[in-house]
């Protein structure tokens, strides 16, 4: 399948879209996680806003494999080892199970009940590795912006489309 320009467009913007939803979500989440602590708030009157925060990071990883696999010949060779690494690692931290028993939907598919948080909190465990300040470092490190991260990543793979589609009209 041939990529057009109108295609290289799309796949630019939403690079973009994507690299900045999960920059604005880490900055959000470590924010709004400093002032819970600070305010001593109980688990369950913060539980909802985090369980949305990764709700919407774990649907903007989904989308990165989407992306990819629609686009990805137009990454260099070093970018393409770049981008299966991340998506490697995206599907080990069990993104995809945490988008479709967490964020996708309401019931769990395979049960079909809701999750009770005793089932939520192993998958977003699992996502983050156990590991939260880890795994916004991964996702984005605003206090070091040339360090390897899925937002560096993102965009390494969109200069590739840039490159070979220099025209294209940005959005985002």
């Amino acid at each position: 399948m041939e990529i057009s320009e109108r295609d290289a467009e799309f796949a630019v913007n939403q690079l973009k879209e994507l690299a900045d939803n999960l920059a604005v979500a880490t900055d959000i989440v470590k924010m709004a996680g400093r002032a819970g602590l600070e305010r001593g708030s109980p688990p369950e009157e913060v539980a909802p806003f985090f369980r949305m925060s990764f709700s919407w990071i774990a649907i903007s990883l989904y989308k990165i494999g989407e992306l990819w696999q629609r686009f990805g010949r137009l990454a260099s060779d070093v970018h393409k080892n770049e981008m299966r690494a991340l998506l490697n690692e995206i599907r080990d931290r069990g993104v995809e199970d945490f988008r479709n028993k967490v964020a996708a939907h309401l019931l769990d598919r395979d049960t079909k009940n809701p999750l009770s948080p005793e089932e939520l909190t192993p998958l977003a465990m699992k996502m983050m590795r156990n590991d939260m300040p880890g795994f916004f470092s991964w996702l984005h490190r605003f206090d070091d912006p040339g360090e390897k991260t899925v937002t560096s990543t993102l965009l390494a793979f969109r200069a590739d489309i840039l490159r070979t589609f220099p025209n294209v009209r940005i959005t985002a």
